[in-house]
C-alpha cells in the first residue's frame, strides 16, 4: 500500500511521488534493451549525465566564484574598519589633549592670557590642529590660530551646532566639516564644554585642518581603483582619496548617504561612476563620521569571474556530453511513459479508464496512481476543514494577525489587527506592510522580510508602529514563513502584540534608575556598598577619589585592601552593625592611598542593608571628609592663644618702640613714637583687610616690622622677588615673623644699637624658602623653657604649609628659616 502521498495537479509531478514507491520492484532480466526497467534505464541517464562530475564541478564553481567575491568585499570591510580605527586614534589624541587643558586652573580662573600660553605650549608641535576658547553664546575669546591683533569672530553656525550640543549633553562633541573663518581652510572642531558652579562658562574647541585626515588615508596603500572617503553626519566630504580637493566639504553620493548610519558592505547605482558601486561603511566611535571604501560591483566581479573562468568552461564541455547521451537515451524512455501520461490525465480528472502496461514498473506505478488520487481527495478534505479551524483562530485571536507575500503586500488581516493599528481590513488588503512602518525602519523591514524569505525559521523582536490615527505602537512581533506544498516560501505571517503599557513602564523605571544612578555617583559625600564579608559591591566617585584608588578597582576587594590604615579604628564598628543592626558614626583618621603620608580625619556611618524578611544582606557607608574642617578648628584655637598672647606682648612691643626711639628731645621722641605706634596700627590694618589671603610678601613683611620701620634699609634688609602668599601660608608665615620681631627687639638684635637683621626669600624651582637671621645682637643662648612665642616660631608655619623649619639659636644671633614647596605657599606661581 501507498500511504499519505501528497498528490500534484499535473501528471507530470504526480508521477515524480508515486516513482519512489515502485523503484524498487524487481523486473525479469532479459537479454534485450526494451524490456529493461525504468529504473535499469535512469541509471543509464545518470551514468550518462555523469551526474557526480558535473555536481563537483558546480560546487567548485560555486565554491571559488562566492569565495573570491567574499575575499573581495570582506577587503572592503577591513579597510573600512581599519581607517575607522585610525580616524578615533587621531579624535582620541586630540580629545585627550582637549580634556586635559579644560581642567587647566588658568581657565576655570578665567585666566585667558596663562591659558593662551599654555595652550600654545600643549599645540606647538601638531601642524594641523589650533585651539579657541569660546563663551556659550559663541563669542571668541582665544584663538591660537589667529593672530595677536587679529579681531576673532563669531563661531559659524556649523560650530554653534556642535557647540550647543556639547553642552546640553556635558559631553564631548565632534562636529561635521566646516570652512574655518580664522584658519581659511576645511576643518572639523572637537567641542569640550567647561562648566563652573553647575553652569555653562566655556566651551574649548580643537580646531582640525581635514588635511590631516588625507594624510591618515595617503598613509593607506590603498588599490588603485578603489575609492576611499570621510563623511560628516551630514554625508560632505572631510577627505576623499582620490581627488581631495575637488569633493572635501560636498556632499557624497546619494546612495551613500542613504547607508551612512549603518555598517557593513552595500551596492547602489552612482552616478558618476555610471555603475553599480560596493560600498564597504564603517563608524568611528568617537564621532558621528562614517567611513567608506568603494569599488566598482565590475570591478569586483571581474577579479572572481577570472578565478572561475576555466571551471566554467570544462563544466560546459562535460555538459554537451553528458546532454547529447542522455537525449538519446530519452528518446528510448519516453514514449511508453507519455502513453501512460495520457491515461494519467484522465483518472485525475476523475474518470475510470482501463490500462494495463507491459513493462512491470508501469504496472506498479499505474496502481500506486490510482491509490494517490484516492490519497489526494482525502487529504484535501482534511486540509479543507483544518483551514476553516485555521481561519476562526485567527479571527478570535487577541494578537494581530496579518500575512504578507514576499514583498510585504497584505494578504490577510484580523479583527485584533483592526483593534491594533486602527485600519479596517478592506483598508490595508493588498496595501504594502511598510504603511504601518516609520520612516526610519523602512530598511529594517526590508531585511527582515529577505531573512524570512531565505529560509529563517522564525523572527522575533519588539518594534514600533504607526496607527491610523498617526500615534505608535509598540509591539512584540513574531514573524514566520508561509511555505507553498514544495516547502518554498511564498510569504510570511506576523502576530503582533502591544507592549505600549509595558514599553512605557520599562522607561519610566530606566528614567528612575538613571536619576538615582546619577545622585549616587555625583553626590560630594562618600557612599559605599559592602557584602557581608566586606567587599565593595559598589562605591560612588566622591569615595573612591577619597581613597585614591578608581572606583573599578574597588569592585570584589576587601575594604582593608583598599585602605589598610582604616582597620583598626572602623572594624570593630562594622561588625557591631553586622550583629546588632544599629547604625553607627564616628570619626577616624588615617593615611590613604591619596595622598600617601598625610593624616586626614573623616565622619563616617555604618547602616545595615535589609532583606524583607529583616535579615541583614550588605552594609552600607557613608564618608564624608572633615580634614579641613579639623585643621581650622585646630587653627582656629591656636589662633584665639595667639590673640592673648599679642595682647600680652603689646605693651613689650610700646616699650621696645620707646627704647628705640628714646631721644634727649622731647619733641623727637613724640614724633617718632607716634610714628612707629601709627606703623604698628597699619600692620594691624593689612592683615585684616588681606583677610590673610593673597597678600604680597613684602607688605607681609614690612607690615610686621612697623615698628621698625626707620631700621628698614639700614639696620634690617628686606630681599626677594615679588611673590603672593595663600591664605594659610600668609597668616602663618605673617604669625612667625611678628614674633620673631617681637623677640628681635625685647631680646634680640634689635634690642640695642648694632644689632642687624637680614630677612630673604627665594624660589628655587619648586622649592620655596623665607628666612630671618640676626647678628651682632646679644650673646645668644638657646632657651631653657620654650613658651607659647617658640612654639609659634617654630611650628605653625610647619604645620600649616607642611615645610621643614630650621631654628638655629647660634650665639651670633637666632636663624630661622622655612622650606617648603612653592605650591603649598604661594596664591599663583609666576611665569
Amino acid at each position: 500500500m501507498v500511504k499519505h502521498v501528497k498528490v500534484q495537479s499535473t501528471p507530470g509531478m504526480l508521477l515524480k511521488v508515486v516513482f519512489s514507491k515502485v523503484a524498487r520492484s524487481p523486473a525479469a532480466a532479459v537479454p534485450h534493451f526494451k524490456n529493461w526497467t525504468i529504473a535499469a534505464r535512469v541509471v543509464a541517464i545518470v551514468i550518462a549525465l555523469a551526474l557526480p562530475l558535473n555536481l563537483v564541478v558546480f560546487a567548485v564553481i560555486w565554491n571559488l566564484d562566492s569565495a573570491a567575491d567574499e575575499a573581495q568585499r570582506a577587503s572592503l570591510l577591513y579597510s573600512a574598519r581599519s581607517v575607522a580605527a585610525t580616524v578615533d586614534a587621531e579624535l582620541g589624541k586630540y580629545i585627550a589633549l582637549a580634556q586635559a587643558l579644560s581642567r587647566s586652573p588658568a581657565l576655570l580662573d578665567d585666566n585667558l592670557d596663562a591659558f593662551d600660553a599654555e595652550a600654545r605650549r600643549a599645540f606647538a608641535p601638531m601642524t594641523d590642529a589650533s585651539f579657541l576658547v569660546a563663551d556659550p553664546d559663541g563669542r571668541q575669546l582665544i584663538n591660537g590660530a589667529a593672530r595677536p591683533s587679529e579681531p576673532l569672530p563669531r563661531r559659524q553656525p556649523l560650530a554653534m551646532r556642535a557647540q550647543n550640543l556639547a553642552l546640553e549633553s556635558r559631553s564631548v562633541v565632534v562636529s561635521d566639516v566646516l570652512a574655518g573663518e580664522v584658519v581659511k581652510d576645511w576643518t572639523a572642531c572637537i567641542d569640550v564644554p567647561i562648566f563652573k558652579d553647575g553652569q555653562p562658562f566655556r566651551t574649548l574647541a580643537v580646531t582640525m585642518r581635514v588635511r590631516g585626515f588625507l594624510k591618515l588615508l595617503n598613509a593607506w596603500e590603498i588599490p588603485k581603483n578603489w575609492k576611499v572617503g570621510i563623511i560628516d553626519g551630514q554625508g560632505r566630504f572631510i577627505a576623499r582619496v582620490p581627488d581631495h580637493a575637488a569633493f572635501v566639504g560636498e556632499l557624497a553620493s546619494q546612495g551613500w548617504r542613504d547607508v551612512k548610519d549603518q555598517d557593513g558592505i552595500f551596492e547602489f547605482f552612482h552616478s558618476s561612476e555610471g555603475d553599480i558601486v560596493a560600498n564597504a561603511s564603517a563608524h568611528p566611535a568617537l564621532s558621528g563620521w562614517t567611513v567608506g571604501v568603494a569599488v566598482k560591483k565590475s570591478e569586483l566581479q571581474a577579479a572572481a569571474l577570472n578565478a572561475v573562468n576555466w571551471a566554467i568552461a570544462l563544466g560546459i564541455v562535460i555538459s554537451v556530453l553528458s546532454l547529447g547521451f542522455a537525449v538519446a537515451m530519452a528518446r528510448r524512455i519516453t514514449r511508453p511513459i507519455a502513453e501512460m501520461r495520457d491515461k494519467a490525465t484522465m483518472v485525475l480528472s476523475g474518470g475510470e479508464i482501463s490500462f494495463e502496461p507491459d513493462l512491470p514498473e508501469l504496472g506498479a506505478l499505474w496502481s500506486a496512481l490510482k491509490q494517490a488520487v484516492a490519497d489526494r481527495n482525502h487529504s484535501d478534505a482534511a486540509r479543507h476543514d483544518s483551514e476553516r479551524q485555521l481561519a476562526a483562530i485567527v479571527t478570535s485571536s487577541q494578537a494581530a494577525i496579518v500575512s504578507t507575500t514576499l514583498d510585504g503586500a497584505i494578504t490577510s488581516w484580523n479583527a485584533a489587527a483592526e483593534r491594533l493599528y486602527g485600519y479596517a481590513a478592506k483598508e490595508m488588503l493588498g496595501q504594502s506592510v511598510r504603511r504601518l512602518l516609520p520612516a526610519k525602519r523602512q530598511n529594517d523591514e526590508t531585511a527582515m522580510l529577505a531573512r524570512v524569505a531565505a529560509g529563517e525559521t522564525t523572527a522575533q523582536f519588539e518594534a514600533t508602529r504607526l496607527h491610523k490615527n498617526g500615534s505608535t505602537v509598540e509591539v512584540s512581533v513574531t514573524v514566520s514563513p508561509i511555505h507553498d506544498r514544495d516547502g518554498k516560501v511564498v510569504g510570511l505571517s506576523g502576530i503582533a502584540r502591544d507592549i505600549t503599557a509595558r514599553k512605557q513602564a520599562e522607561e519610566a523605571l530606566r528614567d528612575r534608575l538613571s536619576e538615582i544612578e546619577a545622585i549616587y555617583n555625583n553626590t560630594p559625600v562618600g557612599l559605599a556598598l559592602l557584602d557581608r564579608d566586606l567587599r565593595y559591591i559598589r562605591i560612588n566617585a566622591a569615595l573612591a577619589e577619597m581613597n585614591g584608588v578608581p572606583a573599578a578597582d574597588h569592585i570584589g576587594r576587601v575594604v582593608w585592601d583598599v585602605v589598610p590604615a582604616m582597620r583598626d579604628a572602623s572594624e570593630p564598628h562594622i561588625h557591631h552593625v553586622l550583629q546588632t543592626g544599629d547604625l553607627v558614626r564616628h570619626e577616624v583618621s588615617g593615611e590613604s592611598p591619596k595622598p600617601p603620608g598625610i593624616i586626614r580625619h573623616w565622619d563616617k556611618t555604618f547602616y545595615p542593608l535589609r532583606r524583607p524578611d529583616g535579615s541583614i544582606v550588605a552594609l552600607g557607608v557613608m564618608v564624608e571628609e572633615i580634614t579641613q574642617r579639623k585643621r581650622a578648628e585646630e587653627l582656629q584655637s591656636l589662633l584665639m592663644r595667639e590673640i592673648n598672647h599679642r595682647t600680652k606682648n603689646m605693651l613689650s612691643v610700646v616699650l621696645s618702640i620707646a627704647r628705640q626711639t628714646a631721644a634727649s628731645d622731647t619733641a623727637e621722641f613724640i614724633k617718632h613714637f607716634s610714628a612707629r605706634i601709627q606703623a604698628l596700627s597699619a600692620n594691624q590694618d593689612l592683615l585684616i583687610k588681606s583677610d590673610w589671603r593673597g597678600v604680597d610678601l613684602e607688605d607681609l613683611v614690612r607690615a610686621q616690622l612697623a615698628h621698625f620701620v626707620d631700621l628698614i634699609g639700614t639696620r634690617i634688609s628686606v630681599n626677594g622677588p615679588q611673590v603672593r602668599l595663600a591664605a594659610a601660608a600668609a597668616q602663618s608665615i605673617g604669625i612667625a615673623l611678628h614674633e620673631l620681631a617681637t623677640n628681635a627687639g625685647k631680646y634680640g638684635a634689635l634690642s640695642g644699637e648694632r644689632g642687624r637683621v637680614e630677612i630673604d626669600w627665594r624660589l628655587n624651582g619648586e622649592e620655596f624658602t623665607v628666612g630671618w637671621a640676626e647678628r651682632d645682637g646679644p650673646y645668644v643662648e638657646a632657651p631653657k623653657r620654650h613658651g607659647f612665642g617658640s612654639t609659634v616660631i617654630s611650628m605653625v608655619a610647619k604645620a600649616s604649609v607642611d615645610g621643614d623649619v630650621e631654628l638655629d639659636y647660634a650665639p651670633s644671633g637666632l636663624i630661622w628659616r622655612l622650606k617648603c614647596s612653592a605650591d603649598k605657599v604661594l596664591e599663583q606661581r609666576s611665569g
